[in-house]
């Protein structure tokens, strides 16, 4: 498989992470630091301050967007300074940042076009967390209609970690990205 360097760009979504912000860009590895944009989907705490003390850019939307919202406008500066592979990470640190490279370069070396990361490992470590069994059973039950439906499409080159359709650590290749947006 042909191997070429993409140029990343991280979304980091978040709203009212001003306790976790910081934590999460730490644990990215020191070579992606400088491609991570924050999408401060109007908090109401001091993320926007933490962000920016931390040297990071940050995109503060006047009104909270929602989630999708939030995504889109990060999606549209990625699209516009033509970075290759657009890295979703949430700044409230349930997901698993240092993994983002290792995961980048599955994608740069020509294995995947999408890779979905999930934070749910283990069902004794979600609940230990505090996670409620209805929320445990309803991530489960969302994993298991993912996979038949990936299955029963065909999908090739698809990584699951393993993934939820709602999952929010996900990488994905421009060539996907602009595929979506002629479709919206």
């Amino acid at each position: 498989m042909a191997c070429r360097t993409m140029k990343p760009l991280i979304l980091m979504l978040a709203y009212n992470t001003e306790k976790t912000l910081a934590k999460t860009y730490q644990a990215l590895p020191d070579d992606l630091k400088p491609y991570v944009i924050v999408g401060d989907n109007c908090s109401t705490d001091r993320t926007n301050e933490v962000a920016r003390s931390l040297g990071l850019r940050v995109v503060r939307h006047e009104r909270n967007l929602n989630y999708g919202g939030n995504l889109k406008k990060l999606f549209r500066i990625f699209l516009d300074e033509g970075a290759d592979i657009a890295i979703e990470i949430h700044s409230d640190f349930q997901y698993e940042p240092s993994l983002a490279d290792l995961m980048i370069e599955y994608i740069n070396r020509g294995f995947y076009d999408v890779i979905q990361g999930n934070r749910i490992r283990s069902r004794r470590e979600s609940l230990a967390g505090g996670m409620p069994l209805y929320r445990y059973l309803g991530n489960r039950t969302l994993t298991l209609s993912g996979l038949v439906r990936y299955s029963a499409n065909g999908t090739v080159g698809c990584a699951r970690i393993p993934a939820r359709s709602s999952a929010a650590y996900r990488l994905k290749r421009i060539v996907i990205l602009t595929r979506l947006q002629a479709t919206s």
